[in-house]
């Protein structure tokens, strides 16, 4: 289907029609449930390996190679994932994440060394990765510059709710279960997530078939050089600052609980915590558009980095639970707001034909993050104790504020340059990439729940 422009009486996508009622953006509601579901088990199984790999006898070090073993198989087919998607395939993506994560949660519950407990965490995140490109890049190719805030703020708001609702319910599992039945209660919450990861797949099947009809064929030289997406300008600031921001969510998940081992706190304490962070940055997330309007995009960015980064440096040396409550809370309120901040600061900057790529190459940046920090991480852990992993943090965050501060000027001068194009949404210009028929709907029906987006019908 080719979106046409705007004439003048038009209804808005999403307005009804005289006397009638406004429709719901189904495309929309499908991505932000497969997120939340899948997101969820991601999240809790997460938390649940670093118990299960305490119970098989593993020790801070090779916690940290589970960690990074997350992130390592994604690291390889990220790029690929991201052409993919810009070529139209985004719902097959899609798809195959919500297998994948299944797969992976499954293979968790029956691993029982390290080895096997780094292949199932290596699973997870090859499918955690396919959910997220094949989400985000939907968006990225489907939604108008004026509203992707407002949409990567739902994505990442979901994120939120999945690593509120994950990690308290897998504490709160575990601890029924007592200290020396940890193998079978990590054993059945892994089996419970694999249930909840599959119901994704009939969500994510039903977008595969809404985006895949009339799929165009991109021309042969439609691909931008990989050089000129790290190339553009501020690029390599945002993918930065964006990795600085997941591998503190990360390390948060992963090494909270190895800090309330050592510190004698109880699990469900430490999910309380860290579903403490998770709901104060599903609360900012929610109102990203209202941040927007009071301070500009640069400053929020820097904010969130640099306070996080801050306020983390106390946590190893406070057992106070309600300073470490308020720490989680200032925490979750700045890096809520970072992440849907930089990644529309990067699909913004990026060339138009390759968003995909952008968000995939942002996720492999991530993961490089959590590869190799973890592992740092880890060997601090080893030879000081768990805390380190928080001090290190707090220097990575502190570091990728300081260098988004010179993009300032910059920033700003190209986001009144994409405020003017905003306009130009996708099917318009004819500058994007290729996209099906359904992702052109999508475009239509982005403003159905963001206020309008350009051209097209929209979902009805």
């Amino acid at each position: 289907m080719t979106a046409r422009p705007r004439r003048a009486g038009d209804r808005r996508p999403g307005e009804p029609r005289s006397g009638g009622r406004r429709q719901l953006p189904l495309t929309e509601l499908a991505l932000v449930a497969i997120m939340l579901v899948g997101g969820t088990a991601v999240h809790a199984a997460r938390t649940v390996v670093s118990y299960r790999a305490l119970a098989v006898g593993a020790d801070t070090v090779a916690i940290g190679v589970i960690a990074a073993a997350f992130a390592a198989l994604p690291l390889l087919v990220a790029i690929w994932t991201g052409r993919q998607a810009d070529r139209g395939r985004s719902g097959s993506v899609l798809l195959a994440g919500g297998f994948c994560t299944a797969a992976g949660c499954l293979a968790l519950a029956l691993a029982a060394d390290v080895p096997t407990l780094a292949a199932g965490s290596a699973l997870l995140g090859l499918g955690h990765l396919w959910l997220l490109v094949g989400s985000e890049s939907i968006v990225a190719h489907g939604s108008s510059a004026n509203h992707q805030d407002w949409w990567f703020g739902w994505l990442t708001a979901t994120a939120s709710l999945n690593q509120l609702v994950g990690p308290l319910g897998a504490g709160l599992l575990i601890e029924a279960g007592g200290v020396d039945g940890r193998l079978a209660s990590t054993a059945n919450g892994l089996l419970i997530g694999a249930a909840i990861a599959a119901l994704a797949v009939p969500l994510a099947w039903w977008v595969w078939r809404r985006v895949r009809t009339g799929r165009a064929t991109p021309a042969r030289d439609s691909r931008v050089p990989m050089r000129q997406v790290v190339g553009a300008p501020g690029v390599r600031v945002a993918l930065f600052a964006g990795m600085a921001l997941t591998v503190c969510i990360d390390i948060l998940i992963i090494y909270l609980p190895v800090l309330g081992e050592e510190r004698g706190m109880p699990p469900s304490v430490v999910g309380a915590l860290l579903a403490v962070r998770a709901c104060t940055s599903l609360a900012t997330r929610l109102g990203t558009s209202l941040a927007l309007r009071l301070v500009r995009r640069i400053p929020l960015v820097v904010g969130s980095l640099v306070i996080p980064g801050l306020v983390l440096a106390v946590v190893p040396f406070t057992t106070d639970y309600a300073l470490l409550v308020v720490i989680m809370a200032v925490a979750g309120v700045t890096l809520g707001l970072g992440t849907p901040l930089s990644m529309t600061w990067l699909v913004q900057i990026a060339p138009a034909r390759s968003r995909g790529t952008a968000l995939a190459l942002r996720l492999m940046v991530n993961r490089i993050g959590i590869v190799a920090i973890p592992l740092g991480a880890g060997a601090l852990a080893a030879a000081t104790g768990a805390g380190a992993a928080f001090l290190l943090l707090s220097g990575l965050l502190v570091a990728a504020g300081t260098a988004v501060v010179p993009r300032w000027r910059t920033a700003d001068a190209l986001g009144a340059e994409v405020g003017l194009q905003g306009g130009k949404g996708r099917g318009q210009a004819g500058t994007d990439a290729p996209m099906s028929a359904g992702e052109a709907s999508f475009a239509g029906g982005g403003g159905a729940a963001g206020g309008a987006a350009a051209g097209g019908r929209g979902e009805r």
